[in-house]
């Protein structure tokens, strides 16, 4: 149960989307921001929560970084999570009261989509029918990662959590339950249609994957832009997704990390690479506030 829910925490988002070319002037970039007060600097690298062993080694400018920070900050301490409590947070959010099931929630259409899929993995959707569909469609995305060879544990987050353990302090910029909160608070419209766009591109996901990871050991921001603005412009209606997922956490995120330069320690954050790009980006917002921003 406590590997399950490791994996759940690792795979929450990996939906990077546009950020602006200004800055990304080469391809020996990183994706990673030094960002400075008049006192602190913190760094701050986007995450890919799922990788393969030969992902490594990093660049040394990202070690570097690492080495001189004081603190660790991930999307979620995965040290304070109680697999237990988790559990049952989970039993509530992701799954039906008793009584009712994925079948009464969904159109016919999503769900022989659903079904279909699962029957190509060789499972039975009758196996998922009490959960919800944004469970089913971030459970359909973990196993199609796993199958193709990817693994949380060579993820960046996991990476330097371990390096960080009796070193570093650790912090979370969330908790595990706000963000399943957060996807219990998506209406039924919202949680089918995250579903069914994640069918509708769940068999691409080996070559989307292939090319974010180069476009992240590259530091090409403009590639990653161009590859993964794409969602948004098939599917505008899940919009209102987005805006829950993405943007609505950027703005308190990022006030966290206003915090952080106003302290004397140095912070190395390592959040999910969605949070950091675009013009309702943690960096963009940040920037805008004045502080110093440079891509390493």
């Amino acid at each position: 149960m406590k590997k399950f829910f490791l994996l759940f925490c690792a795979f929450f988002l990996i939906l990077p989307l546009a950020y602006s070319e200004k800055h990304n002037k080469g391809r020996n970039k990183n994706f990673l921001w030094e960002i400075k007060s008049a006192g602190n600097t913190v760094y701050i690298l986007g995450s890919m929560h799922f990788g393969k062993e030969d992902f490594y080694p990093l660049d040394i400018r990202i070690e570097k970084s690492f080495k001189k920070s004081d603190v660790l900050v991930l999307e979620v301490n995965l040290n304070e999570i109680d697999p237990l409590v988790v559990q049952n947070i989970l039993l509530e959010k992701g799954y039906y009261p008793l009584g009712e099931s994925l079948k009464g929630h969904l159109s016919n259409k999503t769900y022989q989509l659903a079904a279909e899929k699962f029957q190509k993995l060789g499972l039975d959707i009758e196996f998922f029918n009490n959960s919800k569909p944004w469970f089913i469609a971030m459970n359909l995305t973990s196993m199609e990662l796993m199958k193709l060879g990817y693994n949380p544990n060579y993820g960046i987050d996991k990476y330097f959590l371990e390096k960080a353990r009796g070193n570093k302090k650790i912090l979370g910029l969330e908790t595990l339950e706000f963000q399943l909160n957060l996807f219990d608070s998506f209406s039924e419209k919202q949680q089918e249609l995250f579903l069914l766009s994640t069918l509708a591109d769940v068999d691409l996901i080996s070559e989307e994957m292939d090319n974010m990871l180069n476009s992240w050991k590259n530091g090409n921001v403009e590639q990653m832009r161009l590859m993964l603005s794409k969602p948004l412009k098939l599917y505008p209606e899940i919009k209102g997704v987005y805006d829950k997922l993405i943007y609505g956490r950027n703005e308190k995120m990022a006030a966290k990390i206003d915090e952080f330069l106003k302290e004397d320690s140095i912070f190395f954050i390592v959040v999910g690479a969605a949070h950091l790009v675009g013009d309702k980006g943690i960096i963009y917002i940040l920037e805008k506030k004045g502080y110093s921003v440079i891509q390493l």
